[in-house]
């Protein structure tokens, strides 16, 4: 999962960006506050699927069909699944579920040498 700051993200166009003139960047401190509420997700999920974009597997192409008429009458038809759909774009990653009993995300200074 990729995450970014929330306040650069608001202004984003997905396509080609905008300059946001008016950022003023957080101090680390708050960067690193343990309620990550400076933090969201800036790309889909992946889903349990293993796909971002959820696809139907009980759709067959052509060349599966032509390939399975003989079967299909034998067969019995499975049941519809279920689509698959993830957390929006921006959501916050304070809002992510625990993974065995810990956060799912945690913040901390990785040097000394960053001015405070």
């Amino acid at each position: 999962f990729l995450i970014c700051l929330a306040h650069i993200s608001s202004g984003i166009n997905a396509e080609y960006g905008v300059e946001n003139v008016e950022f003023e960047p957080l101090r680390n401190q708050e960067l690193i506050d343990p309620s990550l509420s400076n933090w969201v997700h800036h790309v889909q999920h992946i889903l349990p699927q293993g796909r971002c974009q959820w696809i139907n597997p009980a759709v067959k192409t052509e060349a599966e069909d032509f390939d399975d008429e003989e079967e299909e009458e034998e067969r019995e038809e499975p049941d519809e699944p279920v689509p698959e759909h993830g957390p929006p774009l921006l959501n916050p990653i304070s809002e992510d579920s625990e993974v065995d009993s810990m956060p799912a995300w945690s913040a901390g200074l990785t040097s000394t040498h960053v001015p405070q």
